[in-house]
C-alpha cells in the first residue's frame, strides 16, 4: 500500500471517528463500542465494494500497537494518574496484576486444553495473553463514563500493571515452547526471567525519565514546544529501548517514566506548560485511540468468527469465572490478611466486569509463530473473547454502575463540589470586578454576566448536612494552605523538597477523614528510623565525621525551614477561619478547626524553639 494510500485511509479513519464521537452523546454506547462496530461493519463493506478494498489491506498489526499506540496510551494515562492514590493502593494493584493474572492465565489454558485437547503449553500461552485487562480499553471507557476515583485508580493501576505480567509471561512460555521441553528447572530459570524484565523495565524507565526530565527543566526557556516535543521522546525512548533493545518490560520503563514526570519532573515546570503538555497528549491519546478501535473492529470477520461461536462462548465464560475467582475470593483474603484498605463488594463487582480486553491481546496474538499448532484457532478466540468484551461489558457497564449506586455521589464528594463551585465563583466575580474596574464591561453586561453566572452554580446551593458542612468548612482551610505555599514556593521561601512533602501533606489531608477530635501523637516514619539508624552506625566512624557533620547542618537548616515555612501555613490558615461566611452560623465547627490548627501551631512552634535551645 503507498504512503498516499495510506494517509488518506487515517484521514478518513479519523474523520469517521469524530462524527461517531459526536452521535454518541446522542445514544447509550461508549464511544470505543462504536468505534468497534463501523470497525466491523467497514470490513464487511469492503469485501463486497471495490471501493472499499483498500480497507481489507489495512491491518493491525503487532508492531503497530506495540511500538506506535501502546507507549502513547500507557504514557498518558501514567502521566494523568495520581501516584499517591496508587501507592495507597498498590498491595491490592499488585495482587492483581501479578498472582491475579497467574491464576486466571492456569484456570483459561487448562479449560481450553481439557475441553479442546490443545497442548497445555500451547493453552496457557493463550490464558497470558487473554488474561490482562487491557489499559487502552479500561482507561478510555473509564475516562467516557466518569468511574468514581479511588475504583479508577484501582482499575487502571490494575490494567497498567498486569499487561506488563501479561507480555512478561506470554514471551517466557512462547520461549519454553520453541525449545521443545519443559522441565521443574525451567521454573526458576523463568522466575529469574520475569524479575529480570519485569524490574529492567522499571530501571529503564527511571534513568530515562531522570535524564528527560532534566533536559526539560534545563532546556525551558519560555518555550512550551521544546517541554512538549521531549515528553513524547521521554515515552518512546522508554519504550523502545527497553522493549527492543534491553529485551525488558517496555510497558513497565513507559509507566514509571511517566509516573516519575509527573511526580518530580513536570512540577519544575511553569503551569502554562504543564497544561499545554497535558493537552497535547490528550490530542494525542483521542487519534490513538479512535484508529485504534476502528482497527479492531476492522480485523474482525464475522463469518469466519461464528465457526468458533462455541470455544468462544467457552473461553469467555472461564475467562469471567477466572477474574471472579480472583476478586471475589483471592482478594478479599488478602485485603483481611495484609490489612489492606477494604475494597466493597460493589467495587470488586465493577472491576470483574470491567476488566475489558481490547488491542494488546490482539497485538500479542499475532506474535505466534505462522507454524505454530492451533494458530488460527487462537486467533479466533482472542478475536471472539475481546469483541465480546467491548460489545457487552462496555456497553452495559455504565447501567451495572448505576444500578449498583456507585455513580451516586458520596457527601464528602457532595462537600468537595461545593467548595469547588464556591471557589470557582468566588474567581469569577473577582475577575468581573477587575475587568468593571479597567473599563471592559458596562453595568448592563455585569449585570447579565453575574445574573447567569448565579444561575449556573444554583445546583451547588444545596444545603449540606452538618457532616458536610464540616467537610466543606475544612476544605476551604485547605485551600488557604495550599495558596499561601504556591505563594512561598513562588517566592523562593521553600525549598522544592519542603515544598513537595508539604504538598503531600495537605493531599494526604484531603483525603482523609475531618476529625476534630485531638490528635494521637505522631509516630516515627519507617525513613526516619532508616536515617537514625545509619547515623547511628556511622557516628562510631572516623571517616564519617565530616560527611556527618555536613549532613547535619543540612538537616538541620531543612527542618528550621520546614517549621517556619509550617507556621506560615497555619496562620494563613486562621485567619481564613475568622472570615469563612458559608458556615457563619455554625460556630462550634469553626471553634473546633481553629483549636485544631492552633494545636499544629504549638507543635511546629515548639519545634523551632528547640532548634533555637
Amino acid at each position: 500500500m503507498d504512503l498516499s494510500e495510506i494517509l488518506l485511509i487515517t484521514s478518513g479513519l479519523l474523520t469517521l471517528s469524530m462524527v461517531a464521537a459526536t452521535l454518541c452523546r446522542h445514544i447509550a454506547l461508549p464511544h470505543t463500542v462504536v468505534l468497534v462496530l463501523l470497525g466491523v461493519a467497514l470490513n464487511q463493506a469492503a469485501s463486497n465494494i471495490p471501493a472499499l478494498h483498500l480497507l481489507s489491506e489495512f491491518e493491525l498489526t503487532p508492531d503497530l500497537v506495540l511500538f506506535v499506540f501502546l507507549p502513547a496510551l500507557i504514557f498518558e494515562s501514567a502521566l494523568n494518574l495520581d501516584a499517591k492514590a496508587l501507592m495507597k493502593d498498590i498491595l491490592p494493584i499488585l495482587l492483581l496484576a501479578i498472582p491475579g493474572l497467574l491464576l486466571s492465565t492456569a484456570i483459561v489454558g487448562f479449560s481450553l486444553s481439557s475441553f479442546f485437547e490443545v497442548e497445555i503449553m500451547i493453552a496457557l500461552l493463550f490464558g497470558a495473553l487473554i488474561s490482562a485487562t487491557d489499559p487502552v480499553a479500561v482507561v478510555a471507557l473509564f475516562k467516557e463514563l466518569g468511574a468514581p476515583r479511588r475504583l479508577n485508580i484501582l482499575v487502571e493501576g490494575e490494567s497498567l500493571l498486569n499487561d506488563a505480567t501479561a507480555i512478561v509471561l506470554f514471551t517466557i512460555l512462547l520461549s519454553l515452547i520453541a525449545a521443545g521441553h519443559f522441565e521443574l528447572a525451567d521454573t526458576t530459570t523463568a522466575l529469574v526471567d520475569f524479575m529480570r524484565v519485569f524490574f529492567g523495565g522499571i530501571l529503564v524507565g527511571l534513568v530515562t525519565s531522570v535524564i528527560m526530565s532534566g533536559l526539560m527543566v534545563r532546556l525551558y526557556h519560555g518555550n512550551q514546544s521544546v517541554q512538549i516535543v521531549l515528553s513524547l521522546a521521554m515515552a518512546y525512548i522508554a519504550f523502545i529501548l527497553a522493549e527492543h533493545t534491553l529485551h525488558v518490560s517496555g510497558v513497565m520503563a513507559v509507566l514509571v517514566a511517566a509516573i516519575y514526570l509527573n511526580g518530580l519532573g513536570i512540577t519544575r515546570l511553569s503551569g502554562a506548560t504543564t497544561h499545554a503538555i497535558h493537552e497535547t497528549w490528550e490530542f494525542i491519546v483521542l487519534i490513538c485511540n479512535s484508529l485504534l478501535f476502528l482497527m479492531i473492529g476492522l480485523s474482525v470477520d464475522i463469518i469466519a468468527l461464528a465457526g468458533y461461536w462455541q470455544p468462544i462462548l467457552m473461553t469467555v465464560a472461564a475467562t469471567l469465572f477466572a477474574r471472579a475467582l480472583t476478586m471475589y475470593v483471592v482478594l478479599p483474603f488478602a485485603v483481611d490478611w495484609f490489612s489492606l484498605p477494604k475494597i466493597s463488594l460493589n467495587e470488586r463487582t465493577i472491576m470483574w466486569w470491567g476488566g475489558l480486553k481490547g488491542g494488546l491481546a490482539i497485538a500479542i496474538v499475532l506474535l505466534i509463530p505462522v507454524d505454530m499448532d492451533n494458530r488460527q484457532m487462537l486467533i479466533a478466540l482472542t478475536l471472539g473473547v475481546v469483541l465480546f468484551s467491548l460489545i457487552v461489558n462496555a456497553s452495559s457497564i455504565k447501567s451495572v454502575m448505576h444500578w449498583l449506586g456507585i455513580s451516586e455521589l458520596t457527601g464528602d464528594e457532595r462537600s468537595e463540589i461545593k467548595h469547588g463551585m464556591d471557589h470557582i465563583q468566588h474567581e469569577v466575580r473577582d475577575l468581573i470586578a477587575e475587568f468593571s474596574k479597567l473599563g471592559l464591561l458596562d453595568h448592563d453586561v455585569r449585570t447579565t454576566v453575574t445574573d447567569a453566572l448565579e444561575w449556573s452554580m444554583q445546583d451547588s446551593q444545596e444545603p449540606l448536612s452538618a457532616q458536610q458542612l464540616t467537610r466543606y468548612a475544612y476544605l476551604n482551610v485547605l485551600q488557604v494552605e495550599s495558596d499561601e505555599l504556591e505563594h512561598l514556593n513562588e517566592i523562593r521561601l521553600t525549598n522544592y523538597y519542603n515544598y513537595l512533602g508539604y504538598c503531600e501533606l495537605l493531599y494526604n489531608d484531603k483525603e482523609r477523614p475531618v476529625v476534630l477530635q485531638h490528635n494521637k501523637k505522631s509516630k516515627i516514619s519507617n525513613s526516619e528510623r532508616m536515617e537514625m539508624a545509619l547515623i547511628n552506625f556511622l557516628i562510631e566512624k572516623d571517616w564519617a565525621s565530616k560527611l556527618l557533620t555536613y549532613y547535619q547542618n543540612l538537616r538541620f537548616t531543612n527542618l528550621i525551614q520546614r517549621d517556619i515555612v509550617g507556621i506560615l501555613l497555619v496562620n494563613a490558615a486562621l485567619k481564613s477561619l475568622d472570615s469563612q461566611r458559608e458556615v457563619e452560623t455554625n460556630v462550634k465547627i469553626i471553634a473546633q478547626l481553629k483549636e485544631r490548627f492552633r494545636r499544629r501551631l504549638k507543635v511546629r512552634q515548639a519545634r523551632l524553639n528547640a532548634f533555637a535551645d
